[in-house]
């Protein structure tokens, strides 16, 4: 037996707390205000990418994993920013904002991975980069403590955990064991044979709860039955001000240009300061920091007004490694005038579709693929759906988020003249929210249409 271990807070949805520094890079050859127009600005047209990442995930026994090769190599931020941008290269292709929490998904198939063997576990390594032995969980246990918060936190970041096993359903006691210990989740009894209507909404209510009213239903209609015999939940949230609050009065109305060639008017935020900035061929990249300096907001906005969808195809872990590494640099935070839209996203991605186009098939197979026997000997679950929800809202006073994931598992069958650089988000970009230490995406979307 291979035993995954991690260590997550001592109480079941403990608070973590982040706070995100701003720096400011630029251009190596220190030439890129030639890439500025007439006017010095940068006009950019929204199109925003989240990357919310928590890493919680969970220590537990599993059975002939083999993922594949150099996973063990990756920490544990590389692993689900890596996640992040293959789940988000899933989304892309729909239209609209997108927004969607990487670690939330992560932390609810890791604490579901603990029950998975032979080779729907590898698939679930491989989708999720998992690692897999004592020495991997170890690590993931020390990036946990990593990102926890000091006592003077400034803003909030919440995470919390929990089972919701059928009453009297024969589980195998590790696999409840280890979820309880390194997850610190919470178990919840219910009764879905003969009142899944009830379960449904007292998970939901759970949700609500954990994240501030801003994850609702997040488990639809329909969604559990008679054979349901256990949810996995994970919720999130996040609440911070900026380090340098927008003024209100400076927010006025502007156009944003929408990538079908169309302009709207919307909320444009306005501010100027030394801030971190970093530049590449096609893109330019600003990190706006949260109070506490360990989690930032870093915008990433194509120079040319209708090129985000090229950008999204050059969008891989390592690409973006390359991009962000452009902020740093530079010791010299520049003098930037930052024009940003008020925006509020909300998404549902179909989570479903997507793991099983990334590899992740026999979890979800009826039949006799799916192999969760270190949950339950019969072996007769599998995945019948994930259902996800996220939340991000940003205006002059700082960000707001929220997301949380529910794994489903079933029976078979059954202007003052200074000299600055204009930054203005005026047209489809990327954006991702950063703990800054570890590195780890906490969400990740686009804004196309604040």
């Amino acid at each position: 037996m291979i035993y995954p271990r991690t260590r997550l807070p001592e109480n079941p949805g403990e608070g973590l707390l982040f706070s995100g520094t701003i720096g400011y890079g630029r251009c190596p050859n220190g030439y890129w205000v030639t890439d500025f127009n007439e006017k010095g600005e940068i006009t950019m047209k929204w199109n925003v990418v989240i990357l919310s990442v928590l890493a919680v995930c969970a220590t537990g026994g599993f059975a002939d994993a083999q993922p594949s090769e150099n996973t063990n190599e990756m920490s544990i931020s590389e692993a689900i920013n890596a996640f992040a941008v293959e789940a988000y290269g899933q989304f892309a292709e729909a239209e609209g904002n997108i927004v969607f929490s990487p670690c939330s998904i992560h932390t609810a198939l890791a604490m579901t991975y603990v029950g998975a063997r032979n080779q729907t576990a590898r698939q679930m390594a491989d989708v999720l980069h998992y690692g897999q032995g004592e020495e991997y969980f170890q690590r993931y246990g020390a990036f946990l403590k990593e990102t926890k918060p000091g006592l003077l936190a400034k803003y909030h970041l919440y995470t919390a955990n929990a089972l919701w096993p059928q009453e009297g359903y024969p589980f195998c006691p590790e696999f409840l064991d280890i979820n309880k210990k390194y997850f610190q989740a919470a178990m919840f009894p219910v009764e879905y044979e003969k009142q899944f209507e009830k379960a449904r909404k007292r998970i939901n209510g759970w949700v609500e709860t954990k994240t501030k009213k801003r994850i609702q239903d997040l488990l639809p209609e329909g969604s559990l039955d008679h054979l349901t015999r256990l949810v996995l939940t994970n919720a999130v949230y996040f609440k911070g001000d900026w380090q340098k609050p927008f003024k209100k009065d400076s927010t006025r109305d502007e156009l944003f240009f929408l990538l079908n060639g169309k302009k709207k008017t919307i909320p444009m935020m306005h501010q100027t300061g030394h801030l971190m900035y970093g530049i590449t061929d096609e893109l330019h990249l600003l990190r706006l920091p949260y109070k506490g300096n360990e989690i930032s907001m870093i915008i990433l906005l194509p120079k040319e007004k209708l090129a985000l969808p090229k950008i999204e195809k050059q969008l891989t872990s390592q690409t973006l490694k390359t991009w962000l590494a452009k902020i740093g640099q530079s010791q010299r935070a520049l003098n930037i005038h930052v024009s940003l839209p008020k925006f509020r996203v909300e998404y549902a991605p179909k989570l479903k579709k997507a793991l099983r186009d990334l590899g992740m098939s026999d979890a979800f197979d009826i039949q006799r693929k799916a192999d969760f026997s270190g949950m339950e000997k019969q072996k007769e679950l599998y995945i019948s759906d994930i259902f996800h929800k996220a939340f991000l809202q940003t205006d002059e006073k700082g960000t707001e988020a929220a997301a949380a994931t529910a794994v489903v598992m079933k029976r078979k069958n059954g202007g003052s003249g200074r000299r600055y650089v204009e930054f203005r988000a005026d047209h489809p970009f990327l954006f991702l929210v950063r703990h800054e230490k570890t590195g780890a995406i906490l969400f990740l979307g686009r804004v196309v249409e604040p």
